[in-house]
């Protein structure tokens, strides 16, 4: 054993934790520097302390606006962490090439001030799997951009002011390669608005049209980002998306659209990302879904809460690996006799807020359903749930008059939520003994 290695032995360090020992000293180093009174302490500061078997450089909360081209001298890291700063595509020099960072996996710039994504990207390295910008100011989202990154598995653009999406290269905006919102500061607001209008019974989709002259035919070019398995657009302000023949994400698992002002989706808007287990569009203006729904035979968990779907929802029974869904605060007023039969998977079935008068019996023949809610809907009467043996939460209907059962009924039940019910009164004495 060499001197060296005796002497960490002693000191307990190994060169595992030698190494980490170097980051934090490194990190804590520029913290000090930028706590000292420095508005930006830079990154040439950082590049004192860095390390050639450091692959982690994390500058957080530094108050930075710019990066000097001195950090391309760390080409070396695996994970970049710039967050919480002040960057913006104008914080890297015209000579500041990404390219050089062949190593580079994993870049985070959450909560700075970027309006859209910066020209270094196009040169940026495609061994990049993880992209975060979430909660920056990105207006336009242009796909060409990072389009080429070919090994990216998680893009994250949540809470950004995203109303238009540029797949490529065109002469002008078309239905195809646009995404398009009203110029609102608050998507909340935005999303609200939309939708007091929609419920007004104004076309906005045809007005909207109108308005951006879209041609539906023509123009477009096909985004193809092949091992792309998580992707975030929630909390924009989108309205529209494109035609799923110009997304080609054949391995996307997780798909994150909630919280924006989303009116409909195009007939094969599912057609090139099939692979969805995870599909959030709540808090949306939609009346329907699109009816390649269907290829998402891998979907578990579906919310579509919070929308304007009316219609009964039929493309449920071809969903067969469903294990939660929630279609609550929608206009749903009815289901189809056997559209639950093929959900033997379904654990959680969220329905309240909606002019629902009943429900089918197959629901209750589910085997592995343990929480169904119903509150604030028009069902005052239920078919026999002595089949429903594992339910752990049900929330049943204010207008519900009768519910002849023992709590010795629900073997699993945990909770029984009625407070809103005023007509039901003869529950048994069995069911006081719950949280009720």
């Amino acid at each position: 054993m060499s001197t060296t290695a005796a002497t960490l032995k002693a000191l307990g360090l190994t060169l595992v934790s030698l190494t980490a020992l170097i980051g934090i000293v490194g990190f804590y180093y520029v913290k000090k520097m930028a706590s000292s009174g420095a508005k930006d302490c830079g990154s040439s500061v950082v590049l004192k302390c860095i390390k050639e078997h450091v692959f982690t450089l994390k500058l957080e909360h530094l108050n930075l606006i710019s990066l000097t081209p001195d950090l391309q001298k760390a080409t070396h890291i695996k994970t970049l962490k710039l967050s919480y700063n002040h960057l913006s595509e104008h914080a890297f020099q015209e000579n500041f090439d990404f390219s050089a960072f062949t190593s580079l996996t994993r870049l985070y710039m959450t909560d700075n001030v970027f309006t859209t994504l910066p020209n270094f990207f196009t040169t940026i390295s495609d061994s990049l799997t993880h992209l975060s910008m979430s909660y920056n100011q990105i207006q336009s989202l242009d796909f060409s951009t990072i389009s080429h990154i070919k090994h990216l598995q998680y893009l994250n653009l949540e809470g950004n002011q995203i109303s238009r999406i540029v797949l490529g290269k065109s002469k002008g905006p078309t239905e195809n390669d646009l995404i398009t919102a009203g110029n609102h500061n608050n998507n909340n607001d935005n999303n609200n608005e939309y939708k007091q209008e929609k419920g007004n019974g104004v076309n906005l989709e045809k007005e909207t049209d109108k308005k951006l002259k879209i041609d539906t035919e023509k123009g477009g070019n096909i985004v193809s980002l092949p091992s792309l398995i998580e992707l975030n657009l929630s909390r924009n302000k989108i309205r529209q998306l494109p035609k799923g023949k110009k997304l080609q994400f054949p391995k996307l698992e997780l798909l994150f659209l909630e919280d924006n002002a989303i009116s409909c989706l195009h007939s094969d808007f599912f057609s090139n990302m099939t692979n969805i287990c995870t599909l959030h569009l709540e808090n949306n203006c939609l009346s329907s879904v699109p009816d390649d729904i269907h290829r998402l035979i891998h979907l578990t968990d579906l919310d579509l809460s919070n929308n304007f779907i009316d219609k009964s929802p039929s493309f449920l029974s071809s969903l067969s690996n469903l294990s939660t869904v929630n279609l609550s605060s929608n206009k749903i007023t009815s289901f189809s006799p056997h559209t639950f039969r093929p959900l033997t998977k379904l654990n959680a079935l969220f329905l309240s807020q909606n002019p629902i008068e009943n429900l089918p019996e197959d629901l209750f023949h589910l085997p592995n359903l343990c929480r169904l809610e119903m509150e604030n809907s028009l069902i005052s009467s239920l078919p026999h749930l002595h089949h429903a043996k594992r339910l752990v939460i049900l929330k049943i209907s204010p207008l519900l008059s009768k519910f002849p059962y023992k709590l010795s009924d629900f073997p699993s039940l945990y909770l029984f939520d009625c407070r809103y019910n005023k007509t039901l009164t003869n529950i048994h004495p069995s069911f006081y003994n719950l949280d009720v």
